[in-house]
């Protein structure tokens, strides 16, 4: 048996009903006072009016939407108690969720609140975190990027959250140097978020990111005693929580926080992308300067050789001189030599011709004497035989 279908709804036509037949309470009626802490959380007004929150005072889990006239919002302190007069409406969201929301109509009074042990808690790991300092993420990715190596992260998300289509949504490039685990968890129990954050504690996972959407419960991340444990964490812990107005202690004690879950892809992306450009500029800048080195030593060189051969050029010429000078001398000595060799030749021959003519000279003397003598022996003799 088939069934007939009387009508085909949509999600747009069931909100509208049911904000069309929700009747208003007696409490919706009338101006009641209200008190609690005031949070301004809303950025800009919409139709004359903010939309931040009321805190309970004593039970800081609970808080309602406090929708506040742009003329009386600057009168409000933020983080302080506030009494006011108003009325309480109730709203169905286009998400399908029914939403209280207190409307101010006359501020009463304000003061400050009441220190708790959660607010000194709060503090106690703030000053934990400053003294500890914040590690610096994105070095840590670019010098991972630069070097070629794999980046293990882990992305904790909620049990039924989608969330992760909204990161990789942005997560547009170099998704494949990322070893990427999507671990989910219960968001709504602090005990169950601290044993998953153990678990990693200890493990390859280089980074913690905590990821989640806006809506209610983002109160579990201003617990300190969650936040405590996220200080003491060795990794690298990125936050990407809520919606942009919404900042919780988790994510000011984060290493690197982002407003939302789509922002963690956007900034994966810009880091790698960052990364890789100023990786190239400075292969380039490293080739143009290896080249202008190489040209300066090169100019140089040439310089030096030039010197160089101009200084062995004057050494040379010096030495040509030098020798040509020397030459000089040598010829004149040598001309000079010459000349008293053949003056001496010239007297030598001389004096082989006087020596001749002394030896004629005395060649003939001694045939004189000789001549002479044998003239007075013959003499002697004829005398001799004269007498006898």
């Amino acid at each position: 048996m088939t069934t007939e279908l009387t009508r085909q709804y949509t999600p747009f036509s069931i909100i509208s009903v049911f904000q069309a037949h929700i009747p208003p309470t007696n409490q919706e009626k009338k101006l009641v006072e209200l008190s609690g802490v005031y949070k301004a959380e809303g950025q800009r007004a919409y139709g004359g009016f903010y939309y931040d929150s009321l805190l309970d005072e004593q039970h800081t889990d609970y808080k309602i939407k406090l929708k506040v006239p742009v003329n009386l919002r600057n009168s409000l302190p933020n983080n302080q108690v506030i009494k006011f007069v108003g009325f309480i409406t109730r709203r169905v969201s286009n998400y399908g969720s029914i939403e209280l929301q207190a409307n101010v109509s006359q501020v009463v009074e304000t003061r400050k609140k009441k220190i708790t042990d959660k607010d000194l808690k709060e503090v106690a790991v703030l000053q934990k975190k400053r003294d500890l300092g914040y590690k610096n993420c994105d070095e840590f990715l670019r010098n991972k990027i630069y070097k070629n190596e794999s980046i293990n992260i882990v992305f904790l998300i909620g049990d039924n959250a989608i969330v992760e289509n909204d990161v990789y949504a942005l997560f547009t490039s170099g998704r494949d140097q990322f070893n990427i685990i999507c671990d989910r968890t219960n968001f709504n129990s602090v005990p169950a978020l601290v044993g998953k954050v153990d678990k990693y504690s200890n493990s390859d996972q280089e980074i913690i990111c905590l990821v989640r959407g806006g809506g209610g419960y983002l109160e579990r991340f201003d617990d300190p005693d969650l936040a405590e444990q996220l200080v003491n964490l060795p990794k690298y812990l990125i936050s990407a929580l809520g919606h942009t107005d919404d900042v919780t202690l988790v994510e000011k004690i984060a290493d690197k926080s982002l407003p939302v879950p789509a922002a963690l892809g956007h900034y994966l992306t810009s880091i790698v992308e960052e990364s890789s450009e100023r990786f190239a500029n400075s292969k380039a800048k490293i080739v143009s300067d290896t080249k202008k080195l190489v040209e300066k030593q090169y100019e140089e060189s040439i310089k030096n050789l030039n010197n160089q051969l101009f200084a062995n050029d004057q050494i040379h010429a010096k030495e040509v001189n030098s020798l040509q000078t020397r030459l000089v001398q040598i010829e004149k000595t040598h001309s000079e030599t010459e000349k008293i060799l053949q003056k001496y030749q010239d007297q030598s021959k001389a004096n082989e011709q006087n020596l001749e003519r002394i030896r004629e000279l005395e060649g003939r003397q001694s045939r004189a004497f000789l001549l002479a003598f044998v003239a007075f022996v013959l003499g002697v003799v004829l005398a001799f035989l004269f007498l006898s």
